[in-house]
């Protein structure tokens, strides 16, 4: 459980940093998660994870659905968020929640964990793995 959250906690680290956040200071990054459910759950371990391993200090921003802080992280509002792999597929497509609107300002920072298996439209038994998104760097 330690090796996975210094793990977690380097590549946000490192995406922060590539973002500009000033490794000396106490650099406050916000992770886009859901109020209940897996999600929440997640973005509060992945906040207290940054922010016992690394110099950051990660707060979890809960918002009602995926659907509410995709945009504000493709839009570079919030520093990074939580989202499983047909989320994010649809977030960037502009299809599902997402539909006629592409984000196509993400980018996965860390798969985390495979959550659980789909069944239907995705396939049966198809792993869908959980993870963390952030606006692409600019260029």
């Amino acid at each position: 459980m330690i090796r996975t959250r210094t793990g977690l906690a380097a590549a946000v680290t490192a995406a922060a940093l590539a973002l500009g956040a000033a490794a000396a200071s106490a650099q406050v990054v916000a992770i886009g998660s859901t109020q209940r459910g897996g999600t929440s759950q997640i973005g509060r371990a992945i906040a207290a994870a940054v922010s016992e391993g690394s110099p950051l200090s990660a707060r979890p921003q809960e918002l009602a659905n995926t659907a509410d802080y995709i945009p504000l992280v493709n839009a570079g509002e919030l520093d990074f968020g939580v989202a499983n792999m047909v989320q994010l597929d649809f977030a960037v497509a502009g299809e599902g929640m997402s539909a006629g609107r592409p984000h196509q300002n993400l980018r996965m920072v860390e798969p985390s964990a495979k959550l659980f298996h789909m069944r239907g439209k995705f396939g049966t038994g198809t792993p869908v793995t959980s993870s963390l998104v952030m606006p692409a760097l600019a260029r």
